[in-house]
């Protein structure tokens, strides 16, 4: 059954996660409840444990809590740290940096903590910028040249192939995409993070 509210806000959740709580409502039933609203990955069974326990302990506050972290949007410290990476060529090969996007698990406390364990720098994403994933614009665009024209049976057929041609691709293959990266951000940045390819 497709979900009642799609796309809720997170404060939204939290307060019916509240409510039903407050209501003496065990954690699998809230989470039972909010699936049937909200859709099914809304929230994990264990998320909505931890939020009730919290409001128990007397969190009253149903919004994120402010917190260091990302930019929302396009600003100087961003766009010199680029300046900087575009004037270090071979980087890669000192350190790890680490692009993602802004998906919730990306920006979580733990993830930032773990990355910052393995001592990797982390190359900020700009908002709603997704074609500066290197998987987008260079590895599916040739993926799909090699798959255009073949019928496939069913899935596993399309897995091997798919498998196939990856490990066949030369390790300079992959490196061109990370390669046009830096000039593919870059232009983001000049451009305030709208769209490279439009």
């Amino acid at each position: 059954m497709p979900p009642t509210i799609v796309s809720p806000a997170d404060c939204e959740v939290r307060a019916v996660i509240r409510f039903l709580s407050a209501k003496g409502a065990k954690p699998m039933d809230i989470h039972r409840e909010i699936c049937e609203v909200y859709g099914q990955n809304i929230m994990s069974d264990g998320m909505v444990r931890k939020w009730v326990r919290a409001f128990k302990d007397g969190r009253t506050n149903v919004h994120d809590e402010e917190r260091g972290g990302r930019p929302s949007v396009v600003n100087e410290d961003l766009v010199q740290k680029v300046d900087k990476k575009n004037k270090r060529r071979g980087k890669m090969s000192k350190g790890i940096v680490l692009l993602h996007d802004n998906a919730r698990p990306h920006v979580a406390n733990r993830t930032k903590d773990l990355i910052k364990s393995f001592k990797w720098e982390t190359l900020n994403h700009p908002p709603y910028s997704p074609d500066l994933a290197p998987s987008d614009y260079h590895l599916f665009l040739h993926l799909k040249k090699h798959l255009g024209g073949k019928r496939l049976q069913d899935d596993n057929e399309v897995k091997t192939v798919v498998i196939q041609w990856l490990k066949s691709q030369a390790a300079e293959f992959y490196e061109e995409g990370i390669q046009k990266l830096v000039p593919r951000y870059d232009k983001c940045l000049n451009i305030h993070g709208n769209y490279v390819e439009k």
